[in-house]
């Protein structure tokens, strides 16, 4: 086989494999935003344990275990939801997940370290704060 046959026989490989990935449903890989672009009013979700929430968490950001995320999806409001976590990591998992089942999930990159040293408030406690 000629080389220009073996290249255009590869880049329909490749069209192929990219539409079959595309009908394979919503990405689940989430959008990441920097905590200096959090838009005031947008609902935010921790997903850490209760018990590092109540040491200092976003002010009324909702608390839902990432253990219990799967079973919690109904609670989620509709519409774009931000996760956060300690570092990020586990609202970047979160927000893949909530993406396959339809969920607008974003991942706020750096947690709440990045937040606290953006200077942004936090709330100490069980109570989720305004």
């Amino acid at each position: 086989m000629k080389r220009s046959h073996k290249l255009i026989a590869l880049a329909s490989l490749l069209v192929i494999a990219s539409m079959a990935l595309a009908a394979c449903g919503p990405s689940a890989t989430p959008q990441t935003v920097e905590v200096t672009r959090v838009v005031a009013g947008t609902p935010v979700v921790d997903v850490r344990e209760p018990h590092e929430s109540v040491e200092g968490h976003v002010p009324g950001a909702v608390l839902i275990p990432l253990g219990e995320l799967a079973h919690r999806v109904g609670e989620l409001p509709a519409g774009e939801v931000l996760l956060v976590c300690r570092s990020g990591a586990r609202s970047r998992r979160a927000a893949e997940h909530l993406l396959t089942q339809g969920v607008q999930a974003v991942n706020v990159g750096g947690g709440t370290i990045a937040w606290i040293e953006a200077g942004h408030p936090v709330v100490a406690g069980e109570d989720p704060g305004h």
